[in-house]
């Protein structure tokens, strides 16, 4: 299953932290994927600058079903970490202070966490795009996050660093392999331009290691 959109990527800015889409190759910019129709900065419903469908009643999360069997394909979830994904763009929607910002990052590693224990990141596409995304979630809660979410965050550190290793190693020998080692070269980067310490000096040592172990 190829759900990465290797050709589609958003941008991270390395002195600034910010994020948006297209990339354009402006300086101090890297490129970083988007995936199916929900993954990635300002990425939903298959294009930068998409607004997701939310429920009117009740919850504003309309379900994997629901989407699917709309008319228009570009808000089908196309797997349950897209669906994640779409959950985390109208959580992000919703919010309305770098605490609620927090709460739909963390919601959306909890997700995460949920189908990696479910065995539904069996793929290693999906895999790896799991612990990239992960991992910055975890480094926006730091920024946006109370002391006890940021907390709550760093206790998914090990496992996003686990669905990397876990992914990159499935795709060895496969045409998406030097994309996927080029874009932890640019997650590295990202990580360096972040500094908080132990937890990414933490990331940044273990990615490398992978990418030396694997490229070798």
């Amino acid at each position: 299953m190829t759900l990465i959109n290797w050709e589609q990527p958003f941008y991270f800015a390395l002195a600034t932290g910010d994020t948006g889409g297209p990339y354009t190759g402006d300086p101090g910019t890297i490129p970083l994927p988007t995936y199916g129709n929900y993954g990635g900065a300002v990425f939903s419903e298959g294009s930068f600058g998409g607004t997701p469908d939310t429920n009117t009643h009740g919850s504003p999360y309309l379900s994997f079903s629901a989407l699917i069997n709309d008319t228009d394909p570009s808000n089908n979830p196309l797997s349950p970490l897209d669906y994640a994904f779409y959950k985390h763009d109208v959580g992000t929607e919703l919010a309305s202070s770098p605490q609620e910002t927090a709460a739909a990052d963390l919601a959306l590693i909890k997700d995460i966490q949920s189908l990696d224990r479910h065995g539904q990141l069996t793929d290693p596409e999906d895999s790896l795009y799991a612990g990239g995304a992960t991992l910055g979630m975890i480094l926006d809660v730091e920024l946006n996050g109370t002391p006890k979410q940021i907390q709550t965050a760093l206790h998914a550190l090990p496992g996003a660093l686990e669905n990397v290793e876990s992914g990159l190693a499935g795709l060895v020998g496969s045409a998406e392999f030097v994309q996927a080692a080029s874009w932890l070269t640019g997650m590295v980067d990202v990580l360096a331009s972040q500094d908080y310490g132990h937890t990414t000096n933490t990331a940044i040592d273990t990615l490398d290691f992978y990418l030396h172990s694997y490229l070798v």
